[in-house]
C-alpha cells in the first residue's frame, strides 16, 4: 500500500483519542507514500493529539505527499504546531504539502515559525498549499518569515496561500512574499488569497505586479483581495504591468469585490492588458458587479 486517506470532516465527536488510534494504526505502514489526513470540523482535537502526530509521521522517511485538513480544531496552539513541525522535518522526500489550519485562531506567529524552520529544508517541494484563513494574531512578521523560506524553495510548482481575515497583514508583508515569488522562476500556478486584509494598499499591489514579470512560466494565477478598500486604480494598473509580461498565463481569476476605489477606468485598462495576452483561455475577473470572462 503506497497511499491512505483518513477523513474524519465534520465527526464532531472526534477527540484526541480517536486520533491517536489512528496515528497507531498508520505507524503499521511506513513505506506509505501518499497520505490525506482531515479533521476538519473536530473542536475536540488538541495539541495531545498533535503530538501524536508528530510522533507518527517520524516514521514515514518514504513520504512524497502529504495533505493534513485540521479546520475550525480551534483548541490547537502554536504548541501543537511545534509538535507537528518535529515530525514534518523527518520528510526529506515530500514533494507536496497541504496544511488547512483555518479558523484555528488560537495560533498564532510563533506556531508559523517553528513550521518555517523546517519548511526551509524542503529543498525536493514542488506544491505548497497552506491556509491559515481567520487566524487573526497571523501578520507581517509571518508572512516576512515565510517569505524567507521560500527563497530556498527554488523547485516550487505550485503554491497557494489563504489569509483570509489576517487583517494585520499590510503591504509590508505583501513586500516580502513578493521579493520570494521573483526567485521562484520555475512557478507554474499561484493562488494568493488575502480577502478583508484592508491594511493592504496600492503599495502591496505594486510590488506583487513586479514580482509577476519574472516567473515567465506561469500559467496560472489567482488573486483574491475582496474588501481590501484602500486599494485603488493604480494599484490595478500596477498589477496590470506585472500581468503584461505573462505571455504563458492561460488562467487567471481575480476578485476585487467591495473595493470602491477602483473605477472603470482600471478595469478596463485590466481587460485590455489581459486580452493581448497569447496563451490566456479561462478568465474570471470580479470587481463587485458582472464577472469579466
Amino acid at each position: 500500500m503506497q497511499s491512505v486517506c483518513v477523513n474524519f470532516a465534520a465527526c464532531c465527536q472526534t477527540t484526541d483519542i480517536g486520533m491517536k488510534k489512528i496515528n497507531q494504526a498508520l505507524k503499521t505502514l511506513p513505506s506509505l507514500k501518499n497520505i490525506s489526513i482531515s479533521f476538519s470540523g473536530c473542536g475536540g482535537i488538541t495539541d495531545v493529539g498533535m503530538q501524536s502526530l508528530g510522533q507518527t509521521l517520524k516514521n514515514f522517511s518514504f513520504l512524497q505527499s502529504f495533505d493534513l485538513n485540521l479546520t475550525w480544531c480551534y483548541r490547537i496552539t502554536d504548541k501543537g504546531m511545534s509538535y507537528l513541525s518535529q515530525g514534518l522535518k523527518r520528510l526529506t522526500l515530500i514533494k507536496d504539502l497541504s496544511l488547512v489550519f483555518n479558523e484555528c485562531y488560537t495560533l498564532s506567529g510563533m506556531g508559523l515559525y517553528s513550521f518555517g524552520q523546517v519548511l526551509k529544508t524542503f529543498t525536493s517541494l514542488k506544491t505548497l498549499f497552506l491556509d491559515f484563513g481567520i487566524c487573526g494574531e497571523i501578520g507581517d512578521a509571518e508572512l516576512c518569515n515565510l517569505g524567507e523560506v521560500m527563497e530556498s524553495l527554488s523547485h516550487l510548482k505550485k503554491i497557494s496561500f489563504d489569509f483570509t481575515f489576517c487583517n494585520r497583514i499590510t503591504d509590508f508583508g505583501m513586500e516580502k512574499i513578493g521579493q520570494a515569488l521573483r526567485n521562484l522562476v520555475c512557478l507554474q500556478s499561484i493562488s494568493l488569497n488575502l480577502d478583508w486584509c484592508n491594511l493592504i494598499t496600492d503599495a502591496g499591489l505594486q510590488n506583487l505586479g513586479q514580482s509577476l514579470e519574472n516567473l515567465i512560466r506561469l500559467e496560472s494565477i489567482g488573486l483574491h483581495f475582496t474588501r481590501c478598500d484602500q486599494i485603488t486604480d493604480d494599484g490595478i494598473l500596477y498589477l496590470s504591468q506585472g500581468l503584461s509580461a505573462l505571455e504563458a498565463l492561460q488562467s487567471i481569476r481575480l476578485n476585487f469585490a467591495e473595493c470602491p476605489k477602483i473605477t472603470e477606468l482600471a478595469q478596463d485598462e485590466l481587460y485590455l492588458t489581459l486580452d493581448d495576452l497569447p496563451s490566456l483561455k479561462e478568465t474570471a475577473i470580479n470587481f463587485g458587479g458582472d464577472e469579466y470572462e
